[in-house]
């Protein structure tokens, strides 16, 4: 509640209020007396304390109604009651409400009890009543103030949720953009690494065409990349729309192989063009990252095999190679920009599917299966 510009504002109203009776109580000192002047200059100064700083008001709030108790107050304790009770009340738990609410009508009939005489019922009435208009308002304002806090923790919430999806979008365009360039630009290393010393025109220019259609086709891919993400939502532009067939980039990986000296046993089976779209999607990352990576760091001497098996609504495409020993890493090796690994794992893992990768026997193997939602 301290937060809030109109709860200050109030204080400051009540403040001048308080400030307004003690300077009255002290000009007619000589009609009300020393003792009636003392009661409201205290319960002036104790409501103060209350509404600014509830901890020290506390004190001075029991050390007034601690002096109620033998000099009549005359009235200067309704104040002390009803600020009391809207201060306190938001900030205690539910049996301290209780409590405190209990104790003040306890003091209300106590103190009328001692100073009213005969009509100390009614002087406790109006003391009892006051309280329990301050309690309901008390209890509206802990509502409006557990409203407020609420408030500030669903926006601190959606903040941190906003940075989140963020942070997720970022990795997602990270993986995006390796799985585009970094294909191609090992194509572009390989040739110029392979060809650098080749004297045959021919040599030569089939190395430059094929380095010109890898650096086009990235160029390409990363335009429908561009173009995907500018997509507007309400356009009804299916930026999945955009995307490359498994069943046509498995083949073309193949030829990509071939043409750097591979042996490739390629399997791939009709039905896979019919596969559902996130699969196809999946698939194709998966096979263009594990073909990155053959270039990079397989034996060129051993064959590659790619096969596709569709089967009890299952998807599991299996791509393995010959391992280099130790002593002889790919030419491409230390170019490899770590991410590929895991971005697998987290993109097989968004469509619910399983990847294995790893050595066996002599041969490094990428398998993933994926559910069939078609």
């Amino acid at each position: 509640m301290d937060g809030w510009g109109g709860w200050t504002a109030l204080k400051v109203l009540v403040t001048c209020l308080l400030l307004a009776d003690m300077a009255h109580s002290v000009a007619t000192v000589q009609t009300l007396g020393y003792a009636q002047m003392t009661m409201h200059v205290v319960a002036g100064v104790a409501s103060i304390l209350i509404s600014w700083v509830p901890r020290v008001g506390a004190v001075a709030g029991a050390v007034f109604l601690s002096l109620a108790m033998f000099i009549p107050p005359a009235g200067a304790d309704l104040a002390v009651l009803v600020i009391a009770t809207l201060v306190y009340l938001p900030r205690v738990s539910s049996m301290g409400m209780l409590v405190l609410s209990g104790s003040l009508v306890t003091y209300s009939v106590v103190v009328s009890l001692l100073h009213s005489g005969d009509g100390w019922f009614n002087d406790a009435g109006l003391r009892a009543t006051l309280v329990v208009i301050a309690t309901l308002a008390g209890l509206a304002v802990r509502g409006f103030s557990t409203q407020l806090s609420r408030g500030a923790k669903r926006i601190e919430q959606l903040e941190h949720e906003r940075v989140q999806i963020r942070v997720a979008e970022r990795q997602r365009l990270a993986r995006e953009l390796h799985d585009i360039v970094a294909h191609q630009l090992a194509i572009i290393s390989l040739q110029s690494i392979s060809h650098r010393h080749a004297e045959d025109p021919e040599e030569l220019g089939m190395a430059m065409d094929r380095i010109g259609t890898a650096a086009r086709t990235a160029v390409t891919e990363l335009h429908t990349l561009v173009n995907v993400l500018d997509v507007d939502p309400d356009s009804g532009v299916d930026p999945q729309s955009a995307t490359i067939d498994a069943s046509v980039v498995l083949p073309e990986l193949a030829e990509t192989l071939r043409a750097e000296g591979f042996s490739v046993d390629l399997s791939v089976p009709e039905a896979l063009a019919g596969a559902p779209r996130s699969a196809q999607v999946t698939l194709s990352r998966v096979a263009r990252e594990a073909t990155t990576n053959i270039l990079r760091h397989a034996d060129p001497r051993g064959p590659v095999t790619m096969a596709v098996t569709m089967e009890n609504d299952r998807i599991a495409m299996v791509l393995s190679n010959r391992m280099r020993d130790g002593s002889s890493p790919g030419p491409l090796a230390e170019h490899s920009l770590g991410r590929g690994l895991r971005g697998l794992a987290e993109r097989v893992d968004l469509a619910s599917g399983v990847l294995e990768v790893g050595p066996q026997q002599g041969q490094w193997v990428v398998k993933v299966c994926l559910p069939d939602q078609s």
